[in-house]
């Protein structure tokens, strides 16, 4: 499922909570208030910053937005093992409203 689509439309939780499952083998839904969507989109937007490489034209930046306007209404926890690309953290987060909480490691 797109992210952009799913981060508004999930309503079918047996399906998300499987897709958690295969995932994420230590999943913790109480980390993520008890909500089988946020703990999508906050482990999904875990996986994609920490993936992310920067490349010259930007266009792996614009093929990232997408996924994080889709997930900033919901994420209020982001908990990043390692962030090997020096992307610009403010420019991507500023917008989350309820993200209070964050942690990461550069290298």
């Amino acid at each position: 499922m797109a992210t952009q689509r799913g981060g508004f439309l999930i309503y079918d939780y047996n399906n998300t909570l499987d897709e958690l499952i295969c995932a994420h083998v230590n999943l913790q839904v109480q980390e993520h208030g008890q909500c089988y969507k946020r703990t999508y989109l906050e482990k999904h937007l875990e996986h994609i910053l920490e993936q992310y490489v920067a490349s010259q034209d930007d266009i792996n930046y614009q093929k990232l937005l997408p996924d994080v306007a889709a997930s900033k209404a919901h994420v209020h926890t982001l908990k990043l093992t390692q962030l090997p690309s020096h992307l610009d953290l403010y420019d991507v987060l500023s917008d989350f409203p309820h993200l209070n909480s964050l942690s990461f490691k550069f290298g």
